[in-house]
């Protein structure tokens, strides 16, 4: 499990995107010099430094969104934390969980998802 999906934010002045996937998981290690299932137990014990890996996180995939799609825009972990304040803890939090969610199996087998999400 390394996340996914494709979240978009309107804020106050602008949207910000994030795609959680592989891409993003490279970020992420990179920035917080472990791997991102370790980074995942850590977020999920609530231990010392969560929210800081949190906003390695959402940093991750706010690159990953920009690199896959061609944007050229700088993005640093300031930036990122602004939109998580703007966001709030809720929305952030449900966006972690809606990003590391696994598939319901159905009788053995998981459901075919198409590009947006959808189960086809």
């Amino acid at each position: 499990m390394i996340g996914s999906g494709i979240f978009k934010v309107q804020l106050e002045n602008r949207e910000v995107r994030f795609q959680f996937g592989t891409l993003a998981g490279v970020y992420t290690e990179e920035k917080s010099g472990i791997s991102i299932f370790e980074l995942f137990n850590l977020i999920n014990g609530k231990s010392a430094g969560s929210t800081r890996h949190m906003l390695n996180y959402f940093w991750g995939a706010a690159m990953a969104y920009n690199e896959i799609n061609g944007i050229d825009e700088k993005i640093t972990p300031a930036d990122v934390s602004q939109w998580i304040d703007e966001m709030g803890i809720t929305k952030t939090f449900q966006i972690y969980i809606d990003s590391v969610k696994m598939p319901v199996i159905k009788n053995g087998k998981a459901p075919k998802v198409g590009p947006k999400g959808v189960e086809v």
